[in-house]
């Protein structure tokens, strides 16, 4: 398991951005449209 530290301006954006109860679902998928970005394709 791996801890994640956000500062707390950059937290508050994304629950603002991805909403309240959302905000693993919306890092999982800014993590999985950045390995396709890089070229890798995300699994699971």
């Amino acid at each position: 398991m791996k801890n994640i530290r956000f500062e707390d301006e950059l937290l508050e954006q994304i629950e603002k951005a991805a909403g309240k109860g959302q905000f693993s679902s919306w890092v999982k998928d800014a993590c999985r449209q950045r390995l396709q970005h890089e070229g890798i394709e995300p699994k699971g």
